[in-house]
C-alpha cells in the first residue's frame, strides 16, 4: 500500500511497509527507501508515525525538532542525522541502539543507555567533541570514519570498548591514553596505506583483546610491543614485507604482504587520484603509464639506451593526451617523471633526464 505524508510541500507517496527511510537534499532516483526533503526547512516528523515498520531513520537537514520524535518513537534503533549543524545533540531518553553524526564544528551528544554503536562522520573538530554517556562508553563501539582531520581521543569515553577508525592516512595511537579500557581496535587505512605512529602506546591497554590493521603501508612496526597480555585476536591484512616479519614474530595472521613493485605500482602510485579528479580515462593512461615504466625498471636492470626509452615512453603516454593537461596536472607529471628518472639515475644523470623531459613534452 502506498501512503502520502505530508513531510514538507509537495506530499511524498512511500510504500507503508518501509522500515528504513532515507530523507535527503538529493536523493537518488529509483531508490524507494530514498526520499526528497528540503534540508532548511522544518519537516511535520509526526506523519512518519503512519510507518508502522519504520525501525531505521537517516535525515540531512537542520530541523532540531528530530531529536524529539526519534525519542518519542521508542520503535526507532537506528538513526543517522547528517548536516544537522547543530552544537548539542541530545538522544538520551531514545530507544537508538544506533546512532551517526557528522562534526564539521564543535558539538556534544548524550546518548541513551540503549545505545552501542556510536558512527562519528567526517569529523574536523575532534578538540570540541564530546560524547555523554551513562557508562562513559564502557558497552559502545564507535566508529571514526571518513575523518575530515586526523583522528584524536573523544572526550568522555575514558571506559570505551571498541574503536574502529577508517579510512585514513595517518593515526597517532598516542590517543589511547584517554581510551585505556579498549578491548578492541581496527584500524583501515586508505588505498595508500596508513602511517600509524606512537605504536608503543599500545602496552597501556591491558585489556585489549583483538586487533585489527588494514593497509599501514608506511607504518613502522619495530616499536610495536613484544606482547600484549590479553590480546586473542591479531590480525594484519595489507603491509610491505619486512613490517610482516616483524608482525609474524609478535605473532599476528598477515595477509597482503606487498613488495616494492606492487607498492609502487598502486599504493605509491601518484596518480592513483586522477580518476575521481579527472575522470577515467585519464586516469587510466596515467596510472598506466606509471605502471609501465616502474615494471620495465623492475624486469632488468635497464642500458642507458632502455632507460631512455622507458622515460620517452613514460612522457608520450600524456602526449597523447596534451590537450587535457593543466598546469597542475603538468607539475604532477613531472614529479611523477622525477621518481621513475630517480630509478635509473646510474644510467641518466639528473640534468639530462630533466632535459630530455623539457625537450619531449608537448603539453
Amino acid at each position: 500500500m502506498i501512503l502520502t505524508l505530508r513531510l514538507q510541500d509537495p506530499p511524498l507517496a512511500l510504500d507503508a511497509d518501509l522500515w528504513r527511510l532515507w530523507l535527503e537534499p538529493d536523493p537518488e532516483e529509483g531508490i524507494a527507501i530514498r526520499a526528497r526533503v528540503d534540508p532548511a526547512r522544518p519537516v511535520v516528523w509526526r506523519e512518519l508515525d503512519e510507518l508502522k515498520q519504520l525501525v531505521e531513520l537517516q535525515y540531512q537537514g537542520v530541523d532540531a525538532s528530530v531529536a524529539a520524535y526519534v525519542t518519542a518513537r521508542k520503535s526507532l534503533r537506528t538513526f543517522w542525522w547528517l548536516k544537522h549543524g547543530q552544537s548539542r545533540i541530545d538522544l538520551s531518553k531514545s530507544a537508538l541502539t544506533e546512532l551517526a553524526v557528522d562534526a564539521s564544528a564543535p558539538l556534544t551528544v548524550a546518548l541513551p543507555r540503549t545505545l552501542t554503536t556510536l558512527r562519528l562522520l567526517e569529523v574536523s573538530a575532534w578538540n570540541s567533541l564530546r560524547v555523554e554517556s551513562d557508562d562513559d562508553g564502557a558497552r559502545l563501539a564507535i566508529w571514526a570514519w571518513s575523518s575530515k582531520k586526523p583522528v584524536r581521543a573523544i572526550a568522555g569515553l575514558p571506559a570505551l570498548a571498541k574503536l574502529s577508525v577508517g579510512l585514513i592516512s595517518k593515526l597517532d595511537l598516542a590517543l589511547v591514553d584517554k581510551h585505556r579500557e579498549l578491548r578492541a581496535l581496527e584500524i583501515f587505512g586508505d588505498d595508500a596505506g596508513a602511517a600509524i605512529t606512537n605504536l608503543g602506546k599500545l602496552s597501556i591497554l591491558s585489556k585489549l583483546e583483538s586487533l585489527s590493521i588494514r593497509n599501514a603501508f608506511h607504518t613502522d612496526f619495530s616499536q610495536l610491543p613484544s606482547s600484549l597480555p590479553a590480546l586473542k585476536t591479531f590480525a594484519v591484512d595489507g603491509v610491505r614485507a619486512e613490517a610482516a616479519k616483524i608482525l609474524r614474530a609478535r605473532g599476528a595472521t598477515v595477509r597482503g604482504v606487498r613488495t616494492d613493485a606492487w607498492l609502487r605500482a598502486n599504493a605509491d602510485n601518484p596518480f592513483r587520484e586522477w580518476t575521481d579528479e579527472h575522470g577515467p580515462s585519464l586516469g587510466a593512461r596515467a596510472t598506466r603509464a606509471y605502471r609501465k615504466a616502474h615494471a620495465a625498471i623492475d624486469a632488468k636492470k635497464p642500458t642507458r639506451k632502455q632507460a631512455e626509452a622507458i622515460l620517452r615512453a613514460f612522457v608520450e603516454a600524456f602526449n597523447a593526451v596534451e590537450a587535457d593537461v593543466d598546469t597542475i596536472m603538468r607539475e604532477e607529471i613531472d614529479a611523477a617523471y622525477a621518481r621513475v628518472a630517480d630509478r635509473v639515475r646510474a644510467q641518466v644523470p639528473e640534468k639530462e633526464a630533466t632535459k630530455w623531459f623539457d625537450a619531449w613534452r608537448e603539453f
